[in-house]
C-alpha cells in the first residue's frame, strides 16, 4: 500500500495536489507488536521460510546460499526478510564481518510459554507478554557475532565490530535496530543492538536517517503521535543467562528447564506444598523438636557415584551430521504423502537471461518449459551451481520439471490414464516430485517430446550427469535394474537432491533411495537400542570450532529419527 500526505491548496479556484511526506511503505512490513497494539493469538505472518544453514566448500565459499546459524533447530523468517538477511550476511562477509542468526519468528503460544517460564524463574527483564513480541511478526531477527553465538548478549554488542557494522549498514538491506538507545518510552523495550527488524529498504533508510523508532514512523504515516509505553526494568547483570527475550528462548529457557529438572531430582519428597518449601529455604536453620530422635540430625550416607555414561559410536558409512531428514524424505507407493503436504522453502526457478555474448545476466538457469517451475531452496541452489559448472565444461542443461502439488499430480495421473504414451506416472501422493527435491534435467535435444532412457543416458548430457550429479547432492532417483525396488523404470533424467555425502555414497554403492533408507533406519535402531541419543550426537557433531565451516541441518533444521512422512 502506498501512503502519502496530501496537501490541498486552494488558489484562484483551482485545487493542487502536493505529495509531501513519506514515500512508499508496505503495511505488511510495518506491523507493530507492542503494549498498545498487541497481535492476536491467531496472527501468523504469511510466507514463513526456514533459514538454510550454510555449507562451505574447502575454500570457505558459500555453496548453498545459506547463513551461519548460532542455534540448532528451526529458525524461520518471512521470505522477504530472509532473502534480505542472506544478502546482508553476504555483504558483511565481503567487508570481513561474519554474522550469525540466533533467533527469528516465534508464535504466540511459544512466546506465552517463554513468558511464563521467565516469570517463574524471575527473569522477566526484556521478555514481552504473548502478543507484544516483535518476533511474532516473522520480520525480526537476532543477529550476532562469533562471540555472542551462545550465552548472554549485552548492550556492549553495539560496540563490537559486528554491532557497528549492523548499525551502519542494516538499513541498506531493509533492516532497522528495532529497539534503539534512548527510545525506551516509545518502544517499551530496552536498547537491543542485536535485534533487527525488516521493514523494507525505503522505510529502513527513512527511519535510520531520521533516528526515529518504528512506532514513530508508523504514527507519522497515520498522522498521529506515538503512544508513551511503559519503560521496562533494566536487565539483571547476569552472565549465565541472556538478558533479551529471544535469547531467553534459546538459552535461558533451557537453563530454567535444566535447573527445574535438577531441583526435582535433588529435592527430597515432602508433604508440604511447594510454596511452603520455598519459604522454608529463606528461614534460619530449623531447630528440631525436643522429642525428635538424634539420629534424624545425622547426615545421610553419600550415595555411590553414578557410573560414567557409555558413549555409543555411530556405526554407518555416512555421518549423522551429513544426513538431513529434510533431504531424505522417501515418497513412493509404500510411503505416500497426504493432500496437505507441502515442502518448506519452495522457490521459483529463475529463467536465464543472456546478453549478446551469451553471458548469464541474472544467474538464472535454462528452463525448457513455460510456466512456473519450483524446487526447495537447497535443491535449487545446488542445481544452479551444477548447471554453471556444466556450462563451463561445454555442457548445456535444461530443467524440464520440478515440484508438483498433490492436485497437480492427480491431474497428471488422470490424464496419463487416457493416453497410450504417457509413460510411468505415479498416483497423487506417491510421486517423488511432490518432495520439492526432484527435478527433470535434460539436454537441448530433449527439451520437448518423449524421453528415451537409452537415448538420454548415452547422450553427452546424460553421461555428464551420471559422472557429476552426486558432487552437487543429486542421485538418479530411478536407476537402471532397480525397478522392483523403486517401483519405477530407469529414468536417467530424474534427479533427486539428497545432499552431497549421501548422494556420493548411494551412487558409489549402486543403491536406491529405498535401500539407503532401510540401511540407515537399521543403523539408527541399533544406535538407539544401545543407548545412543540421535539428536545429541548430531548436535555435538555440528558444533563448530569457528565460523569457517558449518555442517548443514537442512532447511528446517530438524533432526528426527523417523524417515517417513506421516
Amino acid at each position: 500500500m502506498m501512503r502519502k500526505f496530501i496537501l490541498t491548496l486552494l488558489c484562484l479556484g483551482l485545487t493542487f495536489i502536493l505529495t509531501v511526506g513519506l514515500a512508499e511503505a508496505d503495511d505488511a512490513l510495518l506491523v507493530v507488536a507492542n503494549q498498545v497494539t498487541p497481535l492476536t493469538e491467531e496472527y501468523v505472518p504469511d510466507g514463513l521460510v526456514s533459514a538454510v544453514s550454510r555449507i562451505n566448500d574447502e575454500q570457505e565459499n558459500n555453496i548453498n546460499d545459506g547463513v551461519y546459524l548460532a542455534v540448532t533447530g528451526t529458525v524461520q523468517l518471512c521470505e522477504p526478510a530472509y532473502n534480505a538477511l542472506v544478502e546482508m550476511f553476504n555483504a558483511a562477509e565481503q567487508d570481513g564481518v561474519t554474522l550469525f542468526l540466533r533467533a527469528g519468528y516465534r508464535s504466540y503460544n511459544e512466546q506465552e510459554t517463554l513468558y511464563k517460564r521467565a516469570a517463574k524463574s524471575n527473569r522477566l527483564a526484556g521478555v514481552q507478554p504473548a502478543g507484544e513480541c516483535d518476533y511474532q511478526t516473522g520480520l525480526a531477527a537476532t543477529v550476532v557475532g562469533e562471540a555472542e553465538r551462545t550465552g548472554t548478549i549485552t548492550e556492549e554488542f553495539g560496540n563490537t565490530k559486528e554491532g557497528q557494522w549492523l548499525a551502519d549498514h542494516a538499513a541498506e538491506y531493509g533492516f532497522i535496530i528495532r529497539y534503539p538507545k534512548g527510545k525506551e518510552q516509545e518502544t517499551g523495550n530496552a536498547y537491543e543492538p542485536w535485534h533487527i527488524r525488516y521493514v523494507g529498504k525505503t522505510a529502513a533508510k527513512e527511519i535510520a536517517s531520521t533516528g526515529i523508532t518504528l512506532e514513530a514512523y508508523v504514527a507519522q504515516l497515520n498522522g498521529t503521535q506515538p503512544a508513551a509505553l511503559e519503560v521496562p526494568a533494566a536487565a539483571p547483570a547476569v552472565t549465565e543467562a541472556p538478558a533479551d527475550d529471544e535469547d531467553v528462548n534459546e538459552d535461558v529457557l533451557d537453563d530454567v528447564d535444566a535447573e527445574e529438572d535438577e531441583a526435582e531430582e535433588e529435592a527430597p519428597e515432602a508433604d508440604e506444598p511447594e510454596a511452603d518449601a520455598a519459604e522454608d529455604e529463606t528461614e534460619p536453620d530449623a531447630v528440631p523438636e525436643a522429642d525428635e530422635p538424634a539420629e534424624a540430625e545425622a547426615a545421610p550416607e553419600a550415595a555411590p557415584a553414578a557410573a560414567e555414561p557409555v558413549k555409543v559410536e555411530w556405526d554407518f558409512p555416512v555421518a549423522l551430521e551429513d544426513m538431513s531428514e529434510s533431504y531424505l524424505l522417501l515418497v513412493n507407493a509404500s510411503h505416500p504423502v497426504d493432500k496437505s503436504y507441502v515442502p518448506d522453502n519452495l522457490s521459483n526457478l529463475r529463467s536465464r537471461s543472456n546478453d549478446a555474448e551469451g553471458n548469464n545476466l541474472n544467474n538464472g538457469i535454462n528452463i525448457a518449459v513455460t510456466g512456473k517451475v519450483q524446487l526447495c531452496r537447497a535443491a535449487y541452489n545446488a542445481l544452479n551451481r551444477m548447471f554453471n559448472i556444466a556450462e563451463s565444461q561445454g555442457i548445456i542443461l535444461y530443467v524440464r520439471g520440478g515440484y508438483r502439488s498433490y492436485k497437480d499430480q492427480a491431474s497428471i495421473y488422470t490424464r496419463s490414464k487416457r493416453s497410450k504414451n504417457a509413460g510411468f506416472v505415479e498416483p497423487a501422493g506417491e510421486s517423488d516430485f511432490q518432495t520439492g527435491l526432484a527435478v527433470t534435467v535434460v539436454g537441448e535435444k530433449n527439451r520437448i517430446g518423449n524421453l528415451s532412457a537409452g537415448q538420454f543416458s548415452s547422450s553427452v548430457e546424460g553421461q555428464w550427469l551420471k559422472m557429476n550429479a552426486p558432487k552437487y547432492g543429486f542421485i538418479v532417483r530411478y536407476p537402471q535394474g532397480k525397478d522392483d525396488i523403486t517401483g519405477g523404470p530407469y529414468q536417467p533424467w530424474h534427479l533427486r537432491f539428497v545432499g552431497v555425502k549421501v548422494a556420493e555414497y548411494i551412487t558409489e554403492n549402486n543403491l536406491t533411495l529405498e535401500e539407503f533408507t532401510a540401511a540407515r533406519q537399521e543403523a539408527m535402531n541399533k544406535f538407539v537400542t544401545a543407548g545412543g541419543d540421535i539428536y545429541a550426537a548430531i548436535t555435538e557433531a555440528q558444533v563448530p570450532a569457528g565460523p569457517a565451516v558449518l555442517k548443514t541441518t537442512g532447511p528446517d533444521g530438524d533432526h528426527e529419527i523417523t524417515l517417513f512422512h506421516d
